[in-house]
């Protein structure tokens, strides 16, 4: 898998971050556990919950629903991207991070000759980086619509995507808005809707929501 621009990416997004999360030395980063995972799922759309029913619910689970918001996906009739980024800095309590980003795109070729790329429109999209531990006080960034395409190429027997754009996100804490960058380049297995986890995808928001498997303790 090609991560090393989605890599730098969660490190650009927490220096963008930093008045709101806990500053972290050059030597620490380098020390971070990090995982990052993308997937093309067919058949399927994006999700998105009532908000209008957050009110009737505990206060952690509508804080967490709300920071899911655009992450949940089922069966449809589009295809869904996913990107997901996961890292830890066990030098610190509550120092695990997160990033999502989900985008809904128009038809895919998955039989497109090796080394060939297409540009395909992206439909709707969400993102939302932060604080796994502080996910109940806002402290995340959020959007919608980071990007209007991604560039997919096949290398080999896999399916390789490109996203690049410069796009406005909210501090929902706060509210302040700021530029934030996404460039990312990672190869993208297809995957069916009945085997992604709550971290992929899975509906129903949890705190398994923001965390691969073998990062939950």
């Amino acid at each position: 898998m090609q991560v090393t621009q989605c890599v730098w990416l969660f490190l650009i997004g927490v220096t963008v971050a930093a008045g709101a999360f806990a500053s972290q030395s050059v030597a620490q980063q380098r020390t971070l556990s990090q995982t990052t995972e993308c997937a093309l799922v067919p058949d399927a759309r994006i999700a998105l919950f009532d908000e209008e029913h957050l009110g009737n619910q505990p206060a952690w689970l509508s804080a967490i629903k709300a920071a899911n918001r655009g992450h949940e996906v089922v069966a449809g009739d589009g295809y869904v991207l996913i990107i997901r980024q996961f890292r830890d800095d066990s030098t610190a309590v509550d120092a695990a991070q997160f990033l999502k980003v989900t985008l809904a795109v128009e038809s895919v070729n998955l039989e497109i000759d090796e080394d060939e790329a297409m540009l395909v429109p992206v439909v709707d999209g969400y993102y939302v980086h932060g604080g796994v531990g502080f996910i109940h006080k806002g402290q995340y960034w959020q959007a919608q619509r980071p990007l209007s395409e991604i560039s997919i190429r096949r290398i080999e027997d896999v399916l390789n995507v490109t996203l690049h754009a410069t796009f406005s996100a909210r501090f929902v804490a706060t509210g302040e808005s700021k530029q934030l960058t996404l460039d990312v380049t990672c190869d993208a297995p297809v995957k069916t809707v009945g085997v992604l986890t709550p971290w992929e995808g899975k509906p129903g928001a949890s705190w398994e929501s923001f965390a691969p498997r073998e990062q939950q303790h």
